[in-house]
């Protein structure tokens, strides 16, 4: 297959890669059978080891920053968790895209090109070229072409669905 486009949500609660082509997809991130998706958390746990997805999901709460998208959204430079750790809301960001962008690799998806992301609709340019910033930090490759806000995300994704189907 020649490079392509990879399709990125980097969500509140989950993080999902799509696929393009005549049937899109969602490539499975996730590392429980059945769960094509990677938790938006992490943790670290009493020995100072960082853990990423569904690893820091089952670890002990108090040691989760659960959602460090909403620090984005809230223009926040450091997560808290119920531990009073602070950590860069960046950096733990940064963690979840690279734990995704290996999961692609290890599981032989390495020959994308770029990658579409979608944020959410109120998301000012600012807000926008951080998560672009963040993204190429990790290893990928965008650009403000290639935002686009989730209900345009999830309108086209329904298009596409019906279209491929013939409806």
């Amino acid at each position: 297959m020649s490079e392509f486009t990879l399709g990125l949500d980097f969500g509140t609660s989950t993080t999902l890669v799509a696929l393009p082509g005549l049937e899109p997809r969602v490539f499975p991130v996730g590392k429980e059978a059945g769960n094509t998706w990677l938790p938006s958390v992490i943790s670290i746990d009493d020995s100072a080891e960082w853990m990423v997805g569904e690893d820091a999901d089952k670890g002990a709460i108090a040691n989760q920053f659960r959602s460090p998208k909403s620090a984005i959204t809230h223009n926040q430079q450091h997560l808290k968790n119920a531990n009073g750790v602070e950590i860069s809301a960046d950096e733990a960001i940064k963690k979840i895209i690279i734990e995704v962008r290996n999961r692609c690799i290890e599981n032989g998806l390495n020959n994308f090109s770029q990658v579409r992301l979608s944020c959410p609709a109120m998301w000012t340019g600012i807000q926008r070229k951080r998560l672009i910033k963040l993204v190429n930090e990790a290893g990928f490759v965008s650009d403000i072409d290639n935002v686009l806000d989730e209900p345009i995300s999830a309108s086209i994704a329904w298009w596409w669905s019906r279209f491929s189907k013939g409806l």
